[in-house]
């Protein structure tokens, strides 16, 4: 009896050092980009919350780089032979990613549209900071669009009319950047494909049917790499992003 008390005491040390192993691999806050949109999101892993069978689980955040009060999530981690497996699922969005080596997490998310791969660094804050964007270098070529949707009873909508849109017309003029204005109906009603022009059913296509405005996309070469809605998100990530989409194609081969 002694014995087995002495062998699963032994194994017990052994999980609570694996794990205190897997735990120092992976709390902290991780950076995550994807080549399908210019922002970039923070998952932030917190305490040791319990174990389960092959699984160890975490508190945690996720939300957009920059963002004041990310969503908390569960921040879950299986260990398949070498492998260390992250899932999180952060409202409609699930992350699924291997810790490939030290530091680096690759993987994707789904949502209930579509599929991204994912690249997750662990970061210091002060670094992570820095790179609200993940802007390639464009060829000189690129088409460059920006597509605002809104509607008559939309306060805010009215608000950014008046103040930032002849800023925003200016800039898109001198850079050779389209500007497309998509209005809908009423903010009881979503904005859908009749409300787009026939040469943009395309944007509709890749987000469906909208209801936040005012709403602004910027589009590259017929992809939609970045929306955003509201005033707030528009002076702080849509218009830097833009400015330095445009600075890259000028930059660009």
């Amino acid at each position: 009896m002694s014995r087995i008390i002495a062998a699963l005491c032994a194994l017990f040390a052994l999980t609570a050092h694996a794990n205190e192993d897997i735990a120092r691999r992976v709390q902290g806050d991780w950076l995550v980009t994807t080549p399908d949109n210019l922002r970039t999101w923070v998952l932030q892993v917190r305490k040791h919350k319990e174990d389960g069978p092959g699984r160890i689980e975490f508190y945690g955040y996720y939300g957009p780089n920059g963002e004041t009060f990310p969503t908390p999530v569960d921040v879950v981690i299986t260990k398949g032979g070498p492998e260390l497996k992250l899932s999180v699922l952060a409202g409609r969005t699930r992350i699924a990613a291997v810790l490939d080596r030290e530091n680096l997490l690759t993987g994707h998310t789904v949502t209930s549209r579509a599929s991204h791969p994912i690249r997750m660094e662990r970061l210091s804050v002060s670094e992570i900071a820095k790179r609200r964007l993940n802007v390639p270098v464009f060829p000189k070529d690129s088409r460059i669009e920006v597509i605002y949707l809104s509607t008559p009873d939309c306060t805010y909508c009215s608000i950014w009319n008046r103040g930032s849109r002849s800023d925003l017309l200016a800039f898109a003029e001198g850079k050779s950047v389209r500007f497309i204005e998509v209005k809908g109906d009423t903010l009881r009603l979503p904005i859908d494909a009749r409300h787009y022009p026939a040469d943009y059913h395309w944007v509709h296509k890749q987000i469906g049917a909208s209801r936040g405005v005012p709403r602004f996309m910027l589009a590259i070469d017929g992809k939609v790499m970045l929306n955003v809605v509201g005033t707030v998100g528009y002076e702080n990530v849509f218009f830097p992003a833009l400015k330095e989409v445009a600075a890259r194609r000028e930059a660009g081969f």
